[in-house]
C-alpha cells in the first residue's frame, strides 16, 4: 500500500466497518447509484452488516476505482483519530509518504437516526 504508480489508497472507516463504511466504499467504486440508493440495494452489499467483532483492526479491500485507486474499509473502533494518527506516524517512521494514505471518516456523512441506528444494530 504505498503510492505510486497505482495511486492513493483511500481507506473508508467507522466503528465497525459494517454499514457506513461499507456504503461509502461501494458509492466511490460506482457499486451503488449516486442517488439516494434504496434499502433493498444497500441489503444486497455482499459486506453490508457482516462484520464480526475479530474484524477490528483490519483493512478490508474492496476495489480500485477510475483512477487506478485502492479503495478499503475499515474497522477503527473507538479510537479512530488516535489510529489514523499512528497509521501516518507509523508510515513515516518506515519511510512510506502518508500522502499515499486517504482516511475518510464515513460516520461524518451520517445524520443523527444514523448513528443512532448504527449503535443500535451491534
Amino acid at each position: 500500500m504505498i503510492r505510486g504508480e497505482d495511486g492513493v489508497n483511500i481507506i473508508y472507516y467507522c466503528y465497525g466497518s459494517a454499514h457506513s463504511s461499507i456504503v461509502c466504499a461501494h458509492l466511490h467504486l460506482g457499486h451503488l447509484p449516486k442517488e439516494p440508493a434504496s434499502m433493498e440495494e444497500i441489503m444486497a452489499l455482499p459486506d453490508f452488516d457482516r462484520t464480526q467483532k475479530d474484524d477490528l483492526g483490519h483493512f478490508f479491500f474492496k476495489g480500485k476505482d477510475e483512477r487506478n485507486h485502492a479503495v478499503y474499509t475499515a474497522a477503527l473502533g473507538s479510537h479512530p483519530d488516535m489510529l489514523v494518527t499512528f497509521l501516518l506516524s507509523l508510515a513515516r517512521i518506515k519511510g512510506v509518504d502518508p500522502q499515499a494514505f486517504c482516511f475518510v471518516d464515513a460516520l461524518s456523512c451520517l445524520g443523527y437516526l444514523g448513528k443512532m441506528g448504527g449503535a443500535l444494530s451491534r
